[in-house]
């Protein structure tokens, strides 16, 4: 298959991770304000059913459970 010579150019899940937090927020000069989870910095983020650290590996079925917008939480799983 075509992507059989791309596996050597793939980005490890905490890359991937770090590329769409304090990656994005540095790229667009904002690190100083987001990108990271610590008091005082914006916070935009999903909470998942489960840790994706510990499924890297397998298939997974994981769900958003919360999502928090400007340090609110404006949605939240109902059927669990």
């Amino acid at each position: 298959p075509w992507y059989q010579g791309a596996r050597n150019q793939a980005v490890t899940l905490d890359e991937a991770i770090a590329a769409y937090t304090s990656g994005a927020a540095f790229s667009e000069y904002c690190q100083q304000i987001k990108g990271t989870i610590a008091p005082g910095m914006l916070a935009d983020m999903v909470i998942l059913s489960g840790d994706i650290k510990d499924l890297e590996n397998e298939s997974f079925d994981l769900h958003i459970e919360t999502t928090i917008c400007d340090g609110k939480v404006v949605y939240t799983r109902q059927n669990k």
